[in-house]
């Protein structure tokens, strides 16, 4: 099996290659880069609905209460009414780190599948993607592990 010719490309050259592969087979990676944050946006507003107008008031009187002229921290209810949002904060923003990195892995598949000639589809690229989010997260974790321990990342090949 013979692969691209593999020579030091300048930017121009990567930039030119990228723009002709997206070019190609636009639909594709619109979609791919579109169904992940499809998701967000419909489990991102899920609380809304099943909470309906009480969390939209509570986030309005947080809101009101920081922009008060009393201190944000004396006033104990906003506090405990932030407190309360915490969770949903933290849960979406775990959700919106684990979809941007299965879109990235996504969009990588169909790159690649593009520029090797095969054929890609939205779906089987981002099957691709939810497959190796768990790994990509656990790299990026043990990564960040050894940095903030002062390691730096284990190199691979010659340094």
């Amino acid at each position: 099996m013979t692969g691209p010719p593999l020579r030091p490309l300048g930017v121009g050259e990567i930039v030119d290659r990228t723009i002709t592969l997206f070019r190609a087979d636009l639909r594709l990676f619109v979609g791919v880069a579109a169904v992940p944050y499809l998701v967000v946006v419909i489990l991102g507003s899920l609380p809304f609905f099943l909470v309906g107008s009480d969390l939209a008031h509570l986030i309005g009187n947080v809101a009101r209460q920081a922009t008060a002229r009393d201190s944000f921290l004396e006033n104990s209810q906003a506090v405990r009414d932030l407190i309360d949002l915490l969770p949903i904060m933290v849960g979406f923003g775990l959700l919106v780190a684990a979809v941007t990195v299965a879109q990235s892995a996504a969009l990588i598949d169909a790159a690649a599948a593009r520029h090797l000639g095969r054929t890609a589809s939205i779906g089987s690229s981002v099957r691709v993607g939810v497959r190796a989010t768990p790994r990509l997260i656990v790299i990026g974790l043990a990564a960040r592990g050894l940095r903030a321990a002062g390691t730096d990342e284990p190199r691979v090949g010659r340094s």
